[in-house]
């Protein structure tokens, strides 16, 4: 069992973190986005699950908070200063020649922090002394950190929207899910899983045509989590609901995650689930620019705009 600590302090479970990208990195072709990593890492095993959908509130704002952001920051920014993996802002996360020929049953975060926390607090002091605040003096890690972690936060707007899905009203979510769906092509039937009260067991029900023009019956589940992960309970429960309704296929949005066992329960049987976990319902958002707008702006790309 793991340890991972949901607190603000992050350096254990960064880790115990970074052998794991080392290592999804290296099955998957040695480059992965920051979602599709974040995916795989819930994918983990349970405990990784279930810290990635984990939300914290604050105490000062009362707003919520994940701590996985910050972890899977810093501890790429780690990887990357210690060479076994490469990005640019907004870019994918590439493996370098270090880290593909890494062992990362055997690495450890000791063995990456050794070499990147001297260049971390190093940059973080040339930075410090460049805006002559505090003289250049020695800083620690917590200011090493703290002059990085703005820029850190690279995907910044999805953290925002996911807090706001997060915070939803659950009437509300399911009636934002069924806007969004209709964006994506679905027409949604104005009669079955509209009620608050739940129709059987969905909360939306449409049509979508198919490739061969064929229209076939997908059921719609919702659930907003503000902390938790779905299981394969409730992936059972919808089953049977898409039988009750006589549905092709159903779809189960969520802004949390699955655990592996619910992965496993939507891929078995005769009617087979799509899950839409917070990060997919993020690019889905996007992609159909759903209640968001686009604004295109230009990021620096080159060390030499540094100071």
């Amino acid at each position: 069992m793991m340890d991972l600590r949901f607190t603000s302090n992050f350096i254990e479970n960064e880790n115990l973190l970074m052998p794991v990208i080392v290592r999804i990195l290296q099955g998957s072709g040695g480059e992965l986005t920051r979602q599709e990593l974040e995916s795989q890492i819930a994918n983990e095993n349970d405990e990784w699950n279930q810290y990635v959908s984990h939300f914290n509130k604050s105490a000062k704002t009362g707003r919520a908070w994940r701590p996985f952001d910050f972890t899977i920051n810093y501890t790429l920014k780690h990887l990357k200063l210690a060479g076994y993996v490469d990005f640019k802002r907004m870019a994918p996360i590439k493996l370098t020649a270090k880290g593909i020929g890494a062992d990362a049953s055997r690495l450890t975060g000791e063995e990456v922090r050794a070499v990147s926390e001297p260049i971390w607090t190093e940059e973080a002091k040339q930075k410090r002394a460049a805006k002559n605040d505090n003289g250049g003096q020695e800083v620690s890690r917590e200011e090493a950190l703290s002059v990085e972690s703005q820029d850190l936060l690279d995907d910044k707007w999805r953290s925002e929207l996911k807090q706001k899905l997060v915070e939803m009203d659950p009437y509300k979510f399911e009636i934002f899910c069924r806007g969004l769906l209709k964006k994506m092509g679905i027409s949604i039937d104005k009669e079955k899983g509209i009620q608050k009260s739940n129709d059987g067991g969905i909360d939306g029900y449409g049509y979508s045509l198919s490739a061969n023009y064929r229209t076939e019956r997908v059921a719609l589940q919702c659930k907003r989590f503000r902390e938790g992960q779905v299981g394969s309970k409730s992936i059972d429960e919808f089953k049977g609901a898409i039988i009750r309704h006589s549905a092709e296929y159903g779809i189960f949005i969520t802004t949390s995650t699955f655990t592996k066992s619910a992965v496993e329960a939507a891929k078995a049987g005769r009617f087979p689930i799509t899950l839409i976990d917070g990060n997919k319902l993020i690019d889905l958002i996007e992609k159909h620019e759903y209640k968001v707008r686009k604004v295109t702006y230009c990021i620096p790309d080159d060390d030499i705009w540094e100071v």
